[in-house]
């Protein structure tokens, strides 16, 4: 099999022999360390060496007695886990339960893989008790509780200690996989607690797991998701409080410029990216903005140093890493802005905490994560136009940008155009495609497909086509099986298997709430027709954005989920009938990638720069960019 990166345990590395004499010893701290090293390296979820680990393994897997080696391996720690967590004698630290409550999703996921997934009986056996529970039975409760439970969830929470109360809710609201129905509305349920990640702070290692909740609470499909940032917003902005002597300490220094080179007749942007690396996706929209600043600014490009890339500093004269808090001050001091631009808010923890302070008089968030920051230390939202509903930014002045940044192909049109063979089409049934991600895919948009599929007059197959690896994969494929019989399932692919992949169904369905940019362009490229829902978040607007400017909006583009099924039938209809003449896909293509002229990004800050005050005394929420104010 291919070696991955090794982080302690791993699936090549596992000890058997140490993890039982862990257990021989009493050593819990140790074992349950050894352990949760373990299955984080067996998640394509967790950090960036789990994530190819997560690769690695979904590569071998393709050979299907690595895949079932890969199975029963995560099953044996999935019981060895439950065994620990209902025996007695094991004792469990506020340490080890800090490590493993941010994995309780994989911890979850092995046990679906050994079908004891069910473990309301165990926690109703520790609730049930006369006696007060104990600290150690709480932790362990909270492990055990599944965030699928048919048990009332809130009022459990509510239970035990506020401080693993709080703990619990932030590696709970940081849960991918949302397409079980009580998994959907306990993750939505538990909103109701969100007044508690008032004080997230109060712990470091919850503090450092906020980003996750923060992140993911996007992907819902829920309309007062978002508020979740309010509290979480909150927690940073009590760390702050609370570190005050890092920022103090930073501020007390005298400026260092010598990393500097900026002319004090120019106004001074920073930059604070999350991820930027060349080649990263980040980079490829946004790259080119940024480097237009520095015609009008002098431009600082800061990061942190694991999300660095040497290549930058040939592109950027000013291009600085921070390693922690204090260095991240250091710089804010330093550079002295008289304006932050944040290309993205939620990937990583230091733009939240660079969303909650003021340290520029004027502060700008783009799209990059595209939603609202919920945030009113940030002055301007800027993103394309069409993107924009005033419900989508509650609390945020959007300045309109013009169109979507011109879209780039990742294959050659003679690629992507190439015909492949294909089997025999079977008699009246209906090929479709659900591509994505975990968090992609929710219960909202399964409940549809559900519905498309046993409403349907003709026999569909639903081909899921899923970017993700190790045991992630593994409870995917075990899901969709039991709930959709006539499908199939493939997990992460190289770029040129997957749009093969895509040329071999007749429609693609694309799930909501979150959509889709790529997969759509690449579906059209493919001659295939394709479903979106547009709805009021721009993540919900990109697919009708991009059929929009092929001329496809009226046969593809949905309002309502009624809707999406009417159009579906629709296809399905002509393709039943023998026709699967859609579009022209020479004219899509040169709609979709005609070149056109970027607007001006340095223009365009130094404009917000000039009119500040005016912009924000207009009283506007929307400002078309260069609009007279």
């Amino acid at each position: 099999m291919n070696q991955p990166l090794q982080t302690k345990a791993d699936i090549h590395t596992f000890d058997a022999s140490h993890v039982e004499s862990l257990i021989a010893e009493g050593n819990w701290n140790a074992c349950w360390d050894y352990l949760g090293g373990l299955i984080n390296n067996l998640t394509i979820t967790s950090s960036g060496t789990s994530y190819l680990n997560g690769i690695a393994l979904q590569k071998d897997m393709k050979d299907e007695t690595v895949k079932k080696y890969v199975n029963d391996f995560g099953a044996l720690v999935g019981e060895l886990f439950l065994f620990l967590l209902t025996e007695d004698s094991v004792a469990l630290s506020d340490h080890s339960f800090q490590k493993l409550i941010y994995a309780h999703e994989t911890l979850h996921t092995l046990f679906y893989i050994c079908n004891l997934h069910e473990t309301d009986s165990l926690v109703r056996n520790l609730i049930s008790s006369k006696q007060k529970i104990s600290s150690t039975q709480q932790k362990k409760l909270l492990l055990l509780l599944s965030l699928d439970t048919q048990l009332d969830l809130n009022e459990i929470l509510c239970s035990v200690d506020v401080s693993y109360r709080k703990s619990a809710l932030i590696s709970y609201f940081s849960h991918r996989k949302i397409f079980r129905e009580r998994t959907y509305h306990n993750k939505v349920q538990l909103l109701s607690l969100r007044h508690y990640l008032d004080k997230a702070h109060e712990n470091f290692t919850d503090f450092l797991n906020v980003t996750n909740a923060y992140f993911l609470c996007s992907y819902m499909n829920s309309p007062d998701k978002h508020k979740l940032k309010e509290n979480l917003n909150t927690a940073v902005r009590n760390h702050l409080m609370e570190s005050i002597r890092n920022q103090k300490r930073a501020k007390n220094q005298p400026r260092d410029l010598t990393r500097l080179k900026l002319d004090e007749t120019r106004p001074t942007v920073l930059v604070i990216a999350e991820l930027f690396a060349k080649g990263h996706a980040m980079n490829r929209c946004y790259g080119e903005r940024v480097q237009a600043l520095q015609k009008e600014f002098n431009v600082v490009l800061a990061m942190p140093t694991d999300s660095g890339d040497p290549r930058l500093k040939f592109e950027y004269e000013n291009y600085v890493l921070f390693l922690n808090l204090g260095e991240f001050f250091k710089v804010l001091h330093d550079v002295k802005p008289d304006i932050i631009f944040l290309p993205s808010v939620g990937m990583r923890l230091y733009s939240i905490i660079a969303a909650n302070i003021r340290e520029a008089p004027i502060q700008i968030a783009s799209l990059g994560h595209p939603a609202t920051t919920m945030s009113e230390r940030i002055d301007y939202v800027m993103g394309p136009s069409d993107l924009y509903d005033e419900r989508a930014f509650p609390t945020d002045i959007y300045i309109g940008d013009g169109p979507a940044r011109p879209f780039l192909p990742l294959f050659s049109k003679e690629k992507f155009f190439e015909e492949i063979t294909l089997p025999p089409r079977l008699p009246n049934t209906i090929k479709v495609a659900v591509v994505g991600t975990d968090i992609k895919v929710s219960y909202p948009f399964f409940r549809l497909l559900k519905e498309i599929v046993e409403q349907a007059p003709f026999k569909i197959h639903v081909s899921f086509m899923m970017g993700v690896g190790g045991i992630d994969s593994l409870y995917l494929e075990k899901f969709l099986q039991e709930n959709f019989e006539n499908s199939s399932y493939t997990g992460w692919q190289d770029y040129g298997d997957y749009i093969n992949s895509i040329k071999s169904v007749d429609v693609v369905m694309n799930p909501f709430p979150f959509g889709h940019t790529n997969t759509v362009i690449d579906t059209l490229m493919c001659g295939i027709p394709c479903i979106g829902l547009e709805g009021i978040e721009p993540a919900s607007k990109t697919e009708a954005h991009v059929l929009r400017a092929a001329g496809l909006e009226d046969d593809f583009v949905a309002k309502d989920e009624e809707d999406y099924k009417n159009k579906f039938f629709a296809i399905a209809e002509k393709i039943i009938n023998g026709d699967n003449n859609f579009f022209d896909r020479e004219k899509v293509y040169e709609a979709i990638f005609q070149p056109h002229a970027d607007q001006d990004y340095g223009k365009l800050i130094k404009w917000i720069y000039d009119n500040n005050e005016n912009l924000k005394s207009s009283g506007k929420k929307y400002i078309e960019m260069f609009e007279d104010v």
